[in-house]
């Protein structure tokens, strides 16, 4: 423990001397007496005032400088030499002469009087030994000789074996290596990775293979993933469709298989769906296909042939008069005691004037009738010149003047002359 006393307010040069207990082992260095001027005193002969005292230390310090006090830096050491400042060696703390290589030292670096850096407790690194080395150590052959006056020999971590690598504890990514360890060399394990080998037909590497890709599988050699060869997918590709209504000339390669996509050539005769006028056209299948479906065309219905009836036709093909005309495709059957030579007027005779003379009956049952006209003589006249008159009618009518009388022309009376009925002359010679 150190302790500081501050004077304030005194311009004049003081000394205080500050004691601690023994007890305290404190590991100071030779006392330094600054005044307010700033000018070091060494003091050697105060270290050793009491057996059972120590000097802390002392100071008289101005209140710029109350933070112009020593420490104490504990360091590993490093591979270059630090720069010591000379002073060090006129306050005691000279670099020992053993002290050739740093790196293999700990020492305490601190301020010492006048903010003066210096170091002191050189001491030999853990890694050195006085006899043998721990396990997985050995001895370098390398000596170390510190503030203790101890020769000491370096322990180096022991190689490791053949094809192990010190500080390896596992392997990435696992799956692709077998690891083992050997020992350590030091603290660290020695760690060997082998890369593991492709399962059968598989490799981390693989050249292009017609109908079929590369696929990464789960199994790594090392780090490299591990390849196998599949089947190409061709997808939208299958089994080649037969018919002569397919064009499967688009093919893929999956392994050894050969896939096709096919598509469906256009009719080359009639189509799918025509449309048919169902009066006078049929539809019928062609000859040639659209993939799987047939095509079809419309051909016109032919006509029928033309009955040729005993008594007649009954129906024409009159709803395809434009296409066939006058064709017959049902004849009239004759109806029972019916002749298919009867003809006639269907009206029966008018009684008055005429006398039936025959009739018959057609093959759809209809009657028909002969009639002739009746005689003058029939309808209780007499014939005129082929007209026929009352019988009292006198024939071809009388002249002018005369009337007819009971069928006979006469003059009214004293009237003889039938031609005039006027005066009868009579010449005489």
């Amino acid at each position: 423990m150190k302790i500081f006393f501050r004077i304030f307010g005194g311009a004049a040069s003081a000394a205080v001397l500050l004691f601690t207990s023994a007890n305290a082992a404190l590991d100071l260095h030779t006392p330094v007496l600054l005044d307010n001027n700033n000018h070091t005193h060494n003091t050697p002969s105060t270290q050793k005032s009491a057996p059972y005292l120590k000097v802390a230390g002392v100071y008289w310090l101005p209140d710029y400088l109350e933070k112009n006090l020593d420490f104490n830096n504990q360091t590993q050491g490093g591979g270059e030499k630090p720069k010591v400042d000379p002073t060090c060696n006129n306050l005691g703390y000279a670099v020992p002469s053993f002290v050739t290589d740093w790196s293999k030292y700990t020492y305490t670096e601190f301020l010492a009087a006048n903010r003066v850096r210096c170091y002191k407790n050189f001491l030999c690194k853990d890694n050195f030994s006085k006899s043998s080395c721990p396990q997985w150590y050995q001895l370098a052959g390398n000596s170390c000789r510190d503030t203790r006056g101890t020769l000491y020999e370096r322990c180096d971590p022991k190689p490791c074996p053949s094809s192990y690598t010190a500080g390896v504890g596992s392997c990435s990514p696992a799956a692709g290596y077998d690891y083992s360890s050997n020992g350590y060399s030091g603290a660290k394990i020695c760690g060997r990775c082998l890369a593991k080998a492709c399962p059968p037909n598989t490799a981390t590497s693989l050249a292009d293979k017609a109908g079929y890709v590369k696929t990464a599988t789960s199994s790594y050699s090392g780090s490299s993933v591990c390849y196998q060869y599949t089947a190409a997918p061709c997808t939208g590709y299958g089994a080649k469709k037969e018919g002569s209504g397919w064009n499967c000339s688009d093919t893929c390669l999956s392994g050894t298989t050969t896939k096709y996509k096919c598509v469906a050539k256009a009719c080359a005769e009639g189509s799918l769906s025509p449309n048919c006028d169902s009066v006078n056209y049929n539809t019928v299948n062609t000859s040639s296909y659209s993939g799987d479906s047939v095509c079809k065309k419309c051909t016109l219905i032919p006509c029928p042939a033309s009955k040729d009836c005993t008594y007649g036709c009954k129906t024409w093909d009159d709803y395809r008069l434009s296409i066939c005309d006058n064709i017959c495709i049902e004849c009239k059957t004759c109806a029972a005691g019916g002749s298919a030579t009867c003809s006639g007027q269907t009206a029966a005779c008018n009684t008055a004037t005429q006398v039936q003379t025959a009739s018959c009956k057609d093959c759809a049952g209809t009657m028909h009738y002969a009639c002739r006209a009746k005689t003058c003589a029939e309808l209780g006249q007499k014939d005129c010149n082929g007209s026929c008159i009352a019988k009292t009618a006198c024939c071809g009518g009388c002249a002018s003047g005369a009337v007819c009388s009971n069928s006979t022309c006469v003059c009214p009376t004293g009237k003889v002359d039938l031609q005039t009925c006027g005066w009868l002359t009579i010449f005489i010679r």
